[in-house]
């Protein structure tokens, strides 16, 4: 691992530096880590080489817990892409909404791979994760931003830890409209399947991708319905 400088698209980086200072660096496979303010577990266990349990979670993008590492450390990490699977139904788009229903939905649908703007997602889900941070909202806690050089992007958050039994619920969750007024941020996508309450009883939001923080997505929005709607359709 070495210090490096990876110049992220300047909207972005001006974003991020509002949180404190974040730093990068170049992996042994050629990987950029950017690793944010918000970062608890040591740059080791950021480390795709020495991942050695992962396991895969996802259901509309590409999820992994990161269990063990190949020292038998347990990180609590968990790998969140991108999601790379889109709607390609008109009236959706032309409203701004990108994304795929599922399978049940019968919606024609793209894939868009190695794309720099579908992986641009992940930096601002990182972003916003961010921004709930600095409101004092319980939510996943970004660790870092993980570039391949093939091209695809990732954010790395902590792991919230589940009860395996029942516990008491701490307090009640923000609604939408109350975090919209508090940070600016809309929550797109949010709801009971977006809570996990951990072992303590309280309730953290998780999977903040389909967010929007106007003024600062609507450019990033943009580029991406451009893109959807130029890709092939899939059936």
């Amino acid at each position: 691992m070495k210090d490096v400088f990876c110049e992220l698209p300047e909207n972005i980086a001006d974003v991020l530096g509002v949180y404190g200072e974040y730093k990068q660096y170049e992996l042994e496979k050629g990987e950029i880590l950017t690793v944010l303010s918000t970062c608890s577990v040591p740059i080791e266990c950021l480390e795709p080489v020495n991942w050695s349990v992962v396991v895969p979670i996802g259901n509309f993008r590409q999820v992994a817990s990161i269990d063990r590492l190949s020292d038998g450390t347990r990180p609590r990490i968990t790998l969140k892409s991108p999601e790379r699977i889109f709607t390609k139904e008109p009236k959706y788009l032309a409203t701004g909404w990108p994304w795929w229903g599922g399978s049940r939905s019968q919606e024609k649908r793209t894939t868009v791979l190695r794309n720099p703007v579908v992986e641009e997602q992940s930096l601002w889900e990182a972003i916003i994760l961010l921004e709930l941070h600095r409101n004092g909202i319980r939510a996943e806690v970004p660790q870092a931003i993980l570039q391949t050089i093939e091209g695809s992007c990732c954010v790395i958050v902590n792991t919230i830890q589940v009860p395996y039994f029942p516990v008491t619920r701490q307090g009640e969750s923000l609604s939408a409209q109350e975090i919209r007024v508090k940070t600016g941020l809309v929550p797109e996508d949010y709801g009971g399947a977006n809570l996990l309450t951990d072992c303590d009883g309280f309730s953290h939001i998780i999977d903040v991708n389909r967010w929007a923080w106007p003024p600062y997505t609507d450019d990033f929005r943009r580029r991406l319905i451009e893109t959807i709607s130029n890709a092939e359709s899939k059936s």
